[in-house]
């Protein structure tokens, strides 16, 4: 993709407000933890603002490890500390099908 200038992989960053469906994308080299949370800011920047909640699609960057279904999810501790931090609850969608993802809060993957 951009070898030619010593960069092998991109990877994108999606948001969603989903009360809006107003999206955000932000490219990065890395999958990393900091890159990952490095992102965030340019998309609240770009809704105005932080939202109250933040649900994510099970990443494993915020969820350490999946469970069976009504057992409560391990999250990172760097998750953790990023929603105190931004002042906003984190959350994830439980394994459903793509249907029942019609919530009114942010979404990332």
């Amino acid at each position: 993709m951009l070898a030619h200038v010593g960069i092998e992989k991109v990877y994108s960053f999606h948001m969603v407000l989903s009360c809006a469906r107003d999206p955000f994308c932000c490219f990065t080299t890395s999958q990393d933890l900091a890159s990952f949370f490095d992102c965030h800011a340019p998309g609240f920047d770009h809704f105005g603002g932080v939202p109250a909640m933040v649900v994510y699609d099970r990443t494993k960057t915020v969820v350490k490890r999946h469970v069976a279904p009504k057992e409560a999810v391990p999250l990172h501790p760097e998750a953790v500390a990023f929603a105190g931090h931004s002042a906003s609850t984190s959350t994830y969608w439980p394994p459903t099908g793509p249907r029942a993802r019609d919530g009114s809060s942010v979404r990332s993957t």
